[in-house]
Order: structure tokens, then C-alpha cells, then sequence
């Protein structure tokens, strides 16, 4: 709970910084250290989606929690691709 908290905090600073980003413009970002998937979760937009991205270097495998969320993800290797 927590987690989520805080990102909501950090997104509605983003979003008076940067107005346009619930306003339809951006429809795709990406999360490339997803973490829990919070970050996507505190969006809480129709008007776009989250790629949350699991290092497989990361210490804690998440993604399953990701996925129990009802969220999207993958596994990447940022120094193989």
C-alpha cells in the first residue's frame, strides 16, 4: 500500500508538470524497472498503458505480481538486446 501511495504522489507531480500526459497524446510508456508495477497502477488511465519491464538482473523477481494485478509485463535483458 505504501508503494502505491507513493507513486500516485509522483504522478500527480508529473501530471501538473506535464499536462498533456492524461490527455490522449502519450498512449504507450514503458516501465523499465517495474518493480511491483506501481507506477501503472497509480496512472489509473484509459487513455494509455504501461509496459512494465522486469530486469532479469533485478534482486526480486515481481512479475508475477505484476500479472496478479491485472497489469502487463515482460522480462528483458537490457545488455542482450
Amino acid at each position: 500500500q505504501e508503494d502505491i501511495r507513493q507513486w500516485k504522489k509522483h504522478v500527480n507531480a508529473y501530471k501538473r508538470i506535464n499536462r498533456i500526459l492524461d490527455s490522449g497524446r502519450y498512449r504507450n510508456v514503458m516501465d523499465m524497472n517495474a518493480g511491483l508495477g506501481s507506477f501503472a497502477a497509480a496512472l489509473e488511465s484509459p487513455k494509455l498503458w504501461v509496459m512494465n519491464v522486469m530486469p532479469t538482473i533485478a534482486e526480486k523477481d515481481t512479475l508475477g505480481v505484476i500479472y496478479e494485478r491485472g497489469l502487463i509485463g515482460i522480462y528483458h535483458d537490457w545488455c542482450e538486446a
